[in-house]
């Protein structure tokens, strides 16, 4: 490569964030994650940088996950429920506590975190296909108290990252396999309580080696732009339906700013520059608050600045043009330096490369920034590419925790003498920065604020936010950290609660995040010396959140590998890849859209990297039916175009597209259960439902009937 290129800068970002699970009235957490992924994930992600001190690199923490791992780590808090059911002996659990476990103790990914642990398979087999909300107590009832105690200690085992998994004592538990004793799951728990008390020493650690940098988020993670006017959701999105109450609290906003950076401080003993607002979401006032708030940089997405900009890319996304604005700070108003993502390259790691080989991930990975150096002017450099995304999450869908991915990664952006990794603080150059003429409200996704307002149910919580907000205000007066009624309205701002909602994240624990919500808004009511309406006892979810939509009507689809046109899948159902702890390993479908006639089923495959004949080609497209293997039917995804003949059609271009005969799949022609399952090699395998499986009914009912099941 030319010699006379500079470096390439680059700034990576992992940020690390878990909702603020915490009851108001007992301190113990209403869900495990935040215990679990700090087994599984912070310590680790800590050790590829502590190994790689060349790496400099940025780590953004939410003060709410702070706080809920100093009472991980003093002991202050009640268990979680999983926790305190596993603290138990199997012999003395309820049958009530016995189906929690053997419903919920499951919520891992067995592809990859559960791999050659041949009794979690054989106990998963034990319970079936069956979802959260429909286990029959017969199915509990194939389990007895070994099989419990064996299920309780294996979760815990498939939570234990590559760090705690080095602890002799851990190996030898896994290598134990089954027939775990009482002694042996309090062994392991007790391990664990250890290891919990060491997560925030080793972040500090990592601070004061100074090649990384630790930055900030407002305490409770909220959608800043909708804290300082909920119609800021318009600016994108001019036709978007609002909630009723006009929801416009600044002040709530600056709250959260200033006690994040406070906790910050107390927990770090130094200030922090700046921070990756919640999910990248900012506006002018929103930029307006984080600099009076002191943040010298934030960071959003690509898409963020070119909406801002006015700027729309062709399919080859107009590389130098685009590369020019993206890859150099940019400044709105006096506010702070803005850095923006590479949308692209943030999601490989976090969606894509989880089903590549580590070795070619992070090939791919290097190649496209040698491209990005190679296609840029040098004479309008320097260049840094920002690669933001979440630290935790994506690593259970690559095997062995991401362990060799990350490991390699860091062990190449160390040696390659053509990058420069610097931290945000390092990038975000006022003298350099850009000029941005006009902020136009929006997220990382989809450049704007609808995950988390617009569906019905989204704006239903909002309205009972402002209600409660209202009603706190009048009781107790100004907005006030301090004041536990207060708190919990800032908590209930998080943006998860509003995520969770409507249709477009399903989860299989969307009913606790609904029940957390409103046990929020309860406990500031309750705090505040106040009567809670009957309303904060019904659910706000009215709809499934599962991730389908029913077809609505008979379909005959075109098998081209293309949406011919606009009514082609009009009348289709949709399945989409469940976020969570519950989906697949591979992040090859975004969803499956599914219908039939009365002789085929017909099946259209959306890829997450566009086209399918670029990412789906030469796999194959497997078809299960529930307790039926002989009726497993798997087909090739041609490489190019469509199968040239045979029972089964496959096409592939942008989409997969293919037609079944519905009787390969249903037994005298009645209703059939069917999973669909992508295979493109070792390691790269999805199955849609993640859990559960799609209903088609007898071919003589209307086809509007069709439903999905767990």
């Amino acid at each position: 490569m030319p010699s006379e290129k500079p470096p390439l800068r680059l700034v990576l970002l992992w940020h690390f964030h878990q909702p603020d699970y915490l009851d108001a009235g007992t301190g113990a957490a209403s869900m495990p994650w935040t215990r679990l992924h700090a087994l599984k994930d912070y310590v680790d992600v800590a050790r590829y940088l502590e190994r790689h001190p060349r790496v400099r690199a940025t780590i953004n923490v939410v003060p709410s996950l702070l706080e809920q791992l100093r009472a991980l780590a003093d002991g202050s808090a009640p268990p979680d429920p999983f926790l305190a059911v596993s603290e138990r002996p199997a012999s003395s659990l309820s049958a009530d506590e016995r189906r929690f476990v053997v419903a919920q103790f499951f919520s891992f990914n067995r592809d990859t975190l559960a791999r050659g642990m041949r009794r979690v398979h054989e106990l998963a087999a034990l319970r079936g296909d069956h979802g959260l909300e429909d286990l029959p107590m017969a199915v509990v009832n194939r389990f007895d108290e070994a099989a419990i105690r064996d299920l309780e200690v294996l979760f815990h085992l498939v939570w234990c990252g590559p760090a705690l998994q080095s602890d002799p004592r851990v190996r030898a538990l896994r290598e134990k396999g089954q027939r775990y004793t009482e002694e042996d799951k309090h062994l392991l728990l007790g391990i664990q309580r250890e290891f919990l008390r060491g997560v925030l020493p080793a972040w500090r650690r990592l601070a004061d080696a100074g090649n990384v940098e630790f930055s900030v988020t407002p305490y409770y993670h909220p959608i800043l732009p909708l804290l300082c006017d909920v119609g800021s959701a318009r600016e994108a999105l001019p036709g978007i339906r609002l909630p009723a109450a006009a929801f416009a609290h600044a002040d709530d906003a600056e709250i959260q700013l200033r006690e994040g950076k406070r906790a910050f401080a107390r927990e770090f003993g130094r200030e922090a520059a700046g921070g990756w607002p919640s999910e990248g979401a900012v506006s002018g006032a929103a930029l307006r608050l984080l600099r009076a708030a002191g943040y010298r940089w934030a960071a959003s997405d690509e898409d963020v600045l070119f909406g801002s900009l006015g700027q729309e890319f062709p399919p080859d996304r107009a590389e130098a043009l685009r590369g020019s604005l993206l890859y150099r700070p940019w400044r709105f108003e006096d506010g702070p330096v803005l850095l923006f993502r590479d949308h692209d390259l943030s999601d490989r790691i976090g969606f894509v490369y989880s089903a590549w080989p580590a070795r070619a991930a992070v090939e791919d990975f290097l190649g496209r920034l040698r491209h990005v150096r190679e296609t840029l002017p040098p004479e309008d450099g320097p260049y840094t590419v920002s690669v933001i995304l979440d630290g935790e999450n994506a690593w259970e869908y690559y095997p062995d925790n991401g362990q060799v991915f990350l490991e390699s990664l860091h062990a190449a952006l160390e040696s390659e003498p053509w990058i420069r990794t610097r931290t945000a603080s390092e990038a975000a150059d006022p003298s350099a920065a850009r000029p941005l003429p006009r902020v136009v409200a929006g997220s990382w996704i989809g450049r704007n604020l609808a995950t988390w307002v617009g569906h019905p149910e989204k704006n239903r919580a909002w309205d009972l936010l402002a209600e409660t907000r209202a009603a706190v205000a009048k009781a107790r007066g100004a907005p006030d950290f301090a004041d536990p009624a207060w708190r919990a309205v800032f908590a209930a701002e998080g943006s998860d609660w509003f995520w969770w909602f409507g249709d477009d994240h399903p989860t299989a624990h969307a009913a606790e995040f609904d029940a957390g919500f409103r046990r929020k808004l309860r406990a500031a009511w309750h705090l505040g010396g106040l009567v809670p309406p009957a309303a904060l006892t019904d659910p706000i979810r009215r709809r499934s959140s599962r991730g389908f939509e029913p077809p609505t009507g008979a379909l005959r689809a075109t098998i081209d590998g293309r949406i011919t046109d606009y009514f082609e899948w009009l009348p289709a159902g949709r399945a989409v890849a469940v976020s969570g702890t519950m989906q697949s390993s591979a992040r090859l479908v975004r969803e499956v859209r599914f219908g039939r006639d009365g002789e085929w089923l017909y099946l259209r495959l959306d890829p997450f990297e566009a086209p399918a004949s670029a990412s789906l080609a030469g796999g194959s497209l497997v078809l299960r039916v529930p307790g039926d293997a002989a009726r497993t039917v798997r087909v090739a995804i041609p490489e190019a175009g469509a199968t040239p003949g045979g029972e089964i059609r496959v096409a592939v271009d942008r989409v997969v597209e293919a037609a079944v005969p519905l009787s390969l799949l249903a037994r005298d022609g009645g209703a059939v259960r069917f999973q669909v399952e992508v295979d493109c090699g070792p390691g790269a395998t999805q199955r849609l439902p993640a859990e559960g499986a799609l209903t088609v009914p007898p071919p003589e009912e209307d086809p509007s009937r069709f439903d999905w099941t767990v």
